[in-house]
Parts: structure tokens; C-alpha cells; sequence
């Protein structure tokens, strides 16, 4: 509180550059642990429950659309401000900590609950410990990097399995589109996608110089 009364008397004509930039490292803690004090809001008041709506449709996240209408969020971006905080409250204690000291951005944060989302709360601890002393220094892209890093050593076995999981979803959608077109869309293995896109792409090309040509024999 003493640092935001400061900052918010502050005169930034009245500084130089070294000043207005401690002044803006300044109020970047401040966004952080406004960030740390929303999330643990945001968590008192969505517990993690589930209720069943007169038509029997089960709702995940019965008070979501008070944490939207606080937030002036869509109901699904209030459902992801939801999840983020029940896993810094619940299971992410150590970032939750470094975010209510100001030492990391809550992009940073984010960044860290993403990563460890599918351990278990001794593993992600464990990752938070070998990475957080660092990701204070550090933006976002290293934060995740340096997160999945030590994600894969803690939990070695992870990644393969979420591979499998995820190959077990691969699927192909055509989409009707405008003007006699459709867009393909697969979700695959990047190394089979990358295979037959080098085909579709060949196939494109060939396409493309055999319409040409007939124009030309057309005389068009």
C-alpha cells in the first residue's frame, strides 16, 4: 500500500529516465500482487463444485458468470481466470507466493500453472523450487521453457504419455467454405503433418502450372 501511494504521487515530467524506470518496476509489482490478491478472491468465491440445472445439465462453474460480470469477461475468459486461481490457491502455493511478493509477472504465473497443470501438487512444487528463482529475470517464453524443462525431469514419463494422448485425438474435419471452396483442418503427429503437407503442397504446385498451361493452350 506505502509503494502505490508513492507511485501514485509520482510526477513523471519531474524524473529522469533512471527514476521513471525504477517507477515502472514499481508499479509492475504492484500489478503482481493485485494479481495474487484477485486470484485468492476469485477462488473464495467459485469452491470447486458442481450442480445439476433444472434441464439436468450439469454446470462446472455455477458462480462464473458473477466472476464475468466483475471482470467485464466473456463466460469462458471468466472461466479461465477460475481455473488459474483455484490452481495457485490449491496447488501452485509457491508462484502464488513469488506473485503476492511482486518477484514474478502474472504472465509469468500463468505461465508456471499452465505447465505443471498435469502433475501432481509434490511434482509441481518441486518444478516451482528449481524454477522460480530464476523467473523473475526472466520473460514469459523462458519462463515456459524453463518450466517444461524441468517438467520432463521430475515427471520423465509425462511427455510420452501425453503424446499417446494426444495422437489418440488425431482427427480430419472438412469445413464448407464460400464459392465452391472448403478448408481441410487435421489434427495428427507434427511428423506425419509435416509429411502430407509437403505432399498437399507438391500436389498445389503441379496443379497450379497444369491450369496455367491449359490457359495458355486455350489462348486465354
Amino acid at each position: 500500500v506505502g509503494l502505490v501511494d508513492t507511485l501514485s504521487h509520482l510526477d513523471p515530467s519531474a524524473h529522469d529516465e533512471v527514476e521513471l524506470y525504477e517507477a515502472l518496476c514499481g508499479w509492475a509489482r504492484v500489478e503482481s500482487w493485485v494479481a495474487a490478491h484477485k486470484a485468492r478472491v476469485i477462488a473464495a468465491l467459485s469452491p470447486n463444485q458442481v450442480i445439476k440445472t433444472p434441464d439436468s445439465l450439469r454446470l462446472a462453474d455455477p458462480r462464473r458468470e458473477v466472476v464475468a460480470t466483475a471482470l467485464n469477461q466473456t463466460p469462458r475468459a471468466a472461466e479461465a481466470e477460475i481455473a488459474l486461481s483455484r490452481a495457485l490457491t490449491e496447488s501452485n502455493h509457491q508462484t502464488l507466493e513469488a506473485l503476492h511478493a511482486g518477484e514474478i509477472s502474472p504472465r509469468a504465473a500463468r505461465v508456471v500453472v499452465e505447465e505443471t497443470c498435469e502433475l501432481n501438487d509434490s511434482q509441481a512444487a518441486e518444478v516451482e523450487r528449481r524454477i522460480l528463482e530464476r523467473a523473475q529475470h526472466q520473460t514469459p517464453s523462458e519462463v515456459r521453457r524453463a518450466a517444461r524443462r524441468a517438467a520432463q525431469s521430475v515427471a520423465p514419463g509425462l511427455a510420452l504419455e501425453q503424446e499417446q494422448t494426444a495422437a489418440e485425438g488425431r482427427c480430419v474435419s472438412l469445413i464448407p467454405s464460400l464459392h465452391g471452396m472448403a478448408v481441410l483442418e487435421a489434427l495428427l503427429p507434427a511428423h506425419e503433418a509435416q509429411l502430407i503437407y509437403n505432399s498437399l503442397t507438391e500436389a498445389a504446385f503441379a496443379a497450379k502450372n497444369t491450369d496455367r498451361e491449359n490457359a495458355r493452350a486455350a489462348g486465354t
